[in-house]
Parts: structure tokens; C-alpha cells; sequence
């Protein structure tokens, strides 16, 4: 058990790094595109447009997250791949299943982390203006907007991201946990052809699957941030269990894969 904490710990470490790194970036991007919009786009409208820059800056921030974030969720995901298939790691002395959950919510739980770090950076720097700048005008309306959404709601959408990021690392998991253990099975330049039918196969079946809970799930979204419905959202609950119920199902499967037929490849 200590040894699944300490692996979780050094690589939860690891991918920190990796969060820093993106939003380093996404700050720097951010002044770039935030000082285009005030100089192009608000100096046709207003005196003193670099007054509004932090406004932009934080907006800015807030619609390119999204973005990075994607793009997060899948460079991790790659390096995920990496631990659970490296024979060095996998010479570490915790069993397999232990590996490959440190690994996993380790990644998982950076992803979260970048999206707090991303949610501090945009809700400081937004008091501090209206503070000493704005004299509590945003505040008032921020105020006033959690009202109209809820605190409920905003939570929900948090945790369906991190549901679907975690979706994400068990799904390539498990397209590589498969395609792996079919090829041990059916060794042969013959058996390539089968295991990559049976690879797409997989991935149509998957790729539909989420397309369904993406096309309910957005919806739900959208609602929510628009404060359209009001009371208990059974609709979004009802997909959070899903996806929730999914995790459970890919993940246990990977467990057993990684287990019994997933073997480490030598390192290149």
C-alpha cells in the first residue's frame, strides 16, 4: 500500500510539471491574444480600451482552457501509455494493478489540479481588479450569477469533466490493453490484420458510445450555464451515473488485462 502512494505521489509530481508547463503557456498565449482583441476590437469602441485589458485577459483564460485542456487530456494520456507498457516502471516494486492505478489517477488527479489552478487564476485576478478598479461591479454580477445558476449545478459540471477526462485515460487504456493481448494470442503477420479490424472495431463501438453521452451530455451543459432549468437536474445526474457506471466498467476491465495478459515492452 505504501508503495502505490509513494508511485502515486513521484508521478503525480511528474505530471505536475506537465500542468505548469500548459499553463505557462496558456498565460503567455493569453497576454498575446487578450492585447490583440483591446487594441484591434475595443480601441473602436471605447478612449481607454487598455483599461478593460485584465477583463479580456481573464476572459481569454477562461474560453482557451477549454481548448488546453483537451489537448492536456490527451498528451497525458500518451505518457500514461508509456508507464503501462514500460518495462522500468513496471520493475517497480508494487503489483501491477497497483501500477496501473497510481498511474491512472495520477494523471487524473493533475488534470484536476491544472483546472483548480485555472479556476484561481481566473477568479483572483478578476477580484483584485474589481476591487480596487471596478468598485465591486463584478463582483455583484459574479454574485448574482451563482445565484441564478447554483452552486449545485456548477459543481455537477465540474464533476462531468473530470468523469469524461477519466473516461479518456481508461478507453486509451483499454484500446491498447486489447489490442495487445490479441496479438499475444494470435502471433503472425495473418493475426495484425485481425487484431487492427478487431482494434477499429472497438473503437467505432466506443467512439458511438461517447458520441451518445456527449450529444446528451452538452445539452445539459448548456442549460446549466444558462440557467434555464431550475430545482433538481435529474437529467444531468442521470448522465453523471453513467459515465460514472462506464469509468467502472473500462477500468475494472483494464485491471484484469493488465493483470494477466499485459507485458511490459522493452525500452527503446
Amino acid at each position: 500500500m505504501n508503495e502505490s502512494k509513494n508511485l502515486f505521489s513521484e508521478l503525480f509530481r511528474k505530471r505536475s510539471k506537465y500542468a505548469y508547463c500548459f499553463l505557462l503557456v496558456q498565460l503567455i498565449g493569453a497576454v498575446f491574444i487578450a492585447a490583440w482583441l483591446v487594441s484591434s476590437t475595443l480601441g473602436n469602441y471605447t478612449a481607454s480600451p487598455w483599461k478593460e485589458f485584465p477583463v479580456v485577459y481573464v476572459l481569454t483564460i477562461f474560453i482557451t482552457s477549454f481548448v488546453l485542456d483537451t489537448i492536456y487530456l490527451a498528451y497525458s494520456s500518451s505518457k500514461v501509455e508509456k508507464v503501462n507498457r514500460s518495462q522500468t516502471w513496471r520493475l517497480a516494486p508494487v503489483s501491477d494493478i497497483g501500477l496501473y492505478l497510481a498511474n491512472t489517477l495520477s494523471a487524473l488527479f493533475s488534470f484536476i489540479y491544472l483546472m483548480i489552478l485555472q479556476v484561481l487564476i481566473i477568479t483572483v485576478p478578476e477580484f483584485v481588479y474589481d476591487l480596487f478598479i471596478n468598485d465591486h461591479q463584478d463582483f455583484s454580477n459574479f454574485v448574482s450569477l451563482l445565484q441564478r445558476v447554483g452552486i449545485d449545478r456548477i459543481l455537477e459540471t465540474a464533476l462531468m469533466f473530470v468523469l469524461v477526462g477519466a473516461a479518456l485515460y481508461v478507453t486509451v487504456s483499454f484500446l491498447n490493453f486489447t489490442s495487445h493481448s490479441l496479438a499475444e494470442f494470435l502471433p503472425g503477420t495473418s493475426s495484425k490484420l485481425i487484431v487492427n479490424l478487431i482494434r477499429l472495431v472497438l473503437i467505432i463501438v466506443l467512439s458511438w458510445i461517447m458520441i451518445d453521452f456527449i450529444d446528451n451530455v452538452l445539452p445539459q451543459m448548456v442549460g446549466i450555464f444558462e440557467g434555464i432549468s431550475h430545482g433538481i437536474n435529474r437529467k444531468m445526474i442521470e448522465e453523471l451515473i453513467i459515465i460514472f457506471s462506464y469509468d467502472i466498467v473500462i477500468a475494472g476491465i483494464n485491471l484484469f488485462l493488465i493483470n494477466r495478459f499485459v507485458e511490459a515492452e522493452s525500452n527503446k
